[in-house]
Order: C-alpha cells, then sequence, then structure tokens
C-alpha cells in the first residue's frame, strides 16, 4: 500500500540578509527624511530628498533625532542603518511591519519596535502603524511607517528655545517618543469606551445589526492586547537598565509609562468581558426571540389540532354517513369547530400563555 508523501513545508521568501519590505503594498507616499540637531540653544532641522546626501554628526554637545517617514523603500533603510552600525537582523526587523514588539540591547545601541494606533476622525476607524526606534548615544532614530502627527508634540516643543525637551539628552527622547505611543492607546480606549456606549444603547433597543460591531470590536481589543502587552515587557526591560544613557530621572519617567502600560492592559480586559458580555446578550435575545415564536406556533397549531381532526373525520366522504345528508349539520360542525376553538383560547388567556407572544 502506496503511502502518501507528506507536504512539503513553505519556504521562506525572504531569506537573511536579502533585505525586503513586508507590509501594506498600496503606499503612494514618498520616504521622508527628517533631521533635528539640537541643545538648548537651538535647534537645526534638515531634510533629506536625496539619500546619498545624508549624514549625521555625532558629538557630545548636541542631540540628534532622525525621523523617517515610511519603510516601504528598503534601499533607503538599508543605508541609513548601515551608516550608523544596525545589525542585518534588526534592519529586517524594521522592514517587516509583521514584527511583534520588542527590544533588543546591543553594546552600541538599543533597538525598539513598537504598534502605534490612533483614531482617525474622518473615516471613522482605527489606523495601525509600527514605529520602530534605534537609540545611540547623542542619536535617536525613528521608522515610522506611514506619514502621522504621532511626534506633532515632540517637533513643536523642540521649535521652542530653551525648553525642557531641549535640555535633556538622547534618552529622554527616546522615552518621550515610547510615552507618545502608549499614550495613543489612552486615546483609543476612549474611542472605544464611547463605541460600547453605543452598543449597549443598541441591545437595549433589540438591534440585532449591532453584532457586527460587537465582532469588529472584539478583534479591535484582540489587537491592541498583543501590542500593547509586548510594550509592558520592553518598558520592564527599560526600567531595570543600567546604561548610562538613561538618567534616573529618565528611568523614573519611564517607571510612570509602564503604570500606564498597566493601566491599558487592564481597561483592555475589562472591555473585553463586557463585549463577549454584548455577545452573550444578544445570543440570549435571539434565543428568547426564537422561544416566543416556538411557543406562538405550538399555541396556535394546539387550537388547530382538533379542528383538524373534526374536518378529517367529515372528509372521508364514507357512503353510510348520516350527519352528511343533516340539513344542518354544515352549520352545526362551524358552530362546534368555534366552539372548540373559542374554548381552548379561552383557557390559554386563563393560563396567561399568551401573555409573552402579544
Amino acid at each position: 500500500m502506496k503511502t502518501k508523501n507528506p507536504k512539503k513545508s513553505k519556504e521562506i521568501k525572504h531569506k537573511p540578509w536579502k533585505l525586503a519590505y513586508v507590509g501594506d503594498e498600496k503606499i503612494s507616499h514618498d520616504v521622508s527624511i527628517v533631521s533635528r540637531t539640537y541643545n538648548k540653544e537651538s535647534c537645526e532641522v534638515r531634510t533629506f530628498s536625496n539619500i546619498k546626501d545624508f549624514s549625521v554628526d555625532i558629538n557630545s554637545e548636541n542631540t540628534n533625532w532622525i525621523d523617517i517617514n515610511g519603510i516601504h523603500d528598503t534601499e533607503v533603510t538599508k543605508s541609513i542603518c548601515e551608516k550608523v552600525g544596525v545589525h542585518g537582523v534588526n534592519i529586517e526587523d524594521i522592514l517587516n511591519t509583521k514584527q511583534r514588539p520588542k527590544i533588543e540591547s546591543h553594546n552600541e545601541y538599543i533597538f525598539v519596535t513598537l504598534k502605534a494606533i490612533s483614531y482617525h476622525s474622518e473615516k471613522e476607524t482605527f489606523v495601525k502603524e509600527q514605529i520602530s526606534l534605534i537609540l545611540k548615544e547623542g542619536l535617536v532614530i525613528s521608522f515610522s511607517q506611514f506619514p502621522n502627527d504621532i511626534f506633532k508634540r515632540l517637533k513643536s516643543e523642540l521649535s521652542v528655545e530653551n525648553s525642557f525637551l531641549r535640555q535633556k539628552s538622547a534618552g529622554f527622547l527616546f522615552y518621550r517618543i515610547i510615552d507618545l505611543v502608549v499614550d495613543g492607546y489612552f486615546n483609543v480606549g476612549d474611542q472605544i469606551d464611547n463605541e460600547i456606549t453605543l452598543i449597549e444603547v443598541a441591545l437595549d433597543n433589540n438591534d440585532n445589526e449591532i453584532i457586527e460591531d460587537v465582532y469588529w470590536l472584539k478583534k479591535e481589543l484582540l489587537y491592541l492586547k498583543k501590542a500593547i502587552y509586548p510594550i509592558n515587557d520592553i518598558v520592564k526591560v527599560l526600567v531595570r537598565t543600567e546604561r548610562e544613557i538613561f538618567t534616573s530621572e529618565t528611568v523614573f519617567y519611564f517607571k510612570d509609562t509602564l503604570d500606564h502600560c498597566l493601566q491599558i492592559n487592564e481597561s483592555i480586559s475589562l472591555n473585553q468581558e463586557l463585549v463577549t458580555s454584548f455577545y452573550d446578550l444578544y445570543l440570549s435575545n435571539i434565543n428568547k426571540k426564537t422561544n416566543e415564536v416556538m411557543m406562538y406556533l405550538t399555541l396556535f397549531s394546539t387550537i388547530f389540532i382538533p379542528l383538524t381532526y373534526i374536518v378529517g373525520i367529515y372528509g372521508m366522504n364514507f357512503k353510510n354517513m348520516p350527519e352528511l345528508d343533516y340539513r344542518y349539520g354544515y352549520a352545526a360542525i362551524m358552530i362546534i369547530q368555534f366552539v372548540i376553538g373559542a374554548a381552548i383560547y379561552s383557557y390559554f388567556k386563563k393560563k396567561k400563555w399568551l401573555s409573552s407572544v402579544e
């Protein structure tokens, strides 16, 4: 007897060091590279239209922030990373938007990748993207999947002379970026709370079409859970780190971010339970309506069963059926059927069995 050959496992599409972008292929925006070199007194902003012109001057007096919007151009991402000494494995992680949030600590730098999420009010949907960070002495590089307003507050602070952010090191800027990503989850949580309120109102009004929103919300909460849980572990590692690039003040701020992660986790878990209860309530309402319909059919079937029996007897058309020749037979049968039906209905009414279907 011949045995079937086992199915061969799918080959890995992208082998190590063969860099390829993994993500949304429908991308229309160009890659933008903006460099901010700042200290207490000044902040120089440079935009690089050509990767060949890109350069970064790292020194002890200034802090450099390289902000890259768009990672679909692998050559741009690879060139920037190689110029600052980023390992090839981390370049692959930057280009892979399906990468799980994680942290890697190397001798020369710290690498972090996160999942950022925000609410798009016009499209009424959540926008998800991957953000990768590289931290070196005096240098922070951020890779964003799409153009966004996540860092708008940071850019505004850096434009103010002698601002609090400009007085701090690259380690503090690294913290602020992570903190902004985490704060974005709070904003999304507020929007989810609004959605939950709308679903509660719809369920009270017996709106069965709301189940699609329940499924959607359940899916979004699962994504949030998968995204924020690893960030919680990332911040824990940063809180316990003893690297000189982080001052004791920055570590203290990371502890506050860790508290935010715990709050978001608790909020997501609570909302997941609520959404599950919504689904159970929806099924309960459906079962209740089904039972009401079945009771309605059963009661009326009970009324018509004896009537059908009588009609069946006199519909057999035997020759020796005296009642068929009776002058008032038809009227008598109709009256009897009406009396039987009315009696059964009155009995049901007295027992209050019809109250649930009226």
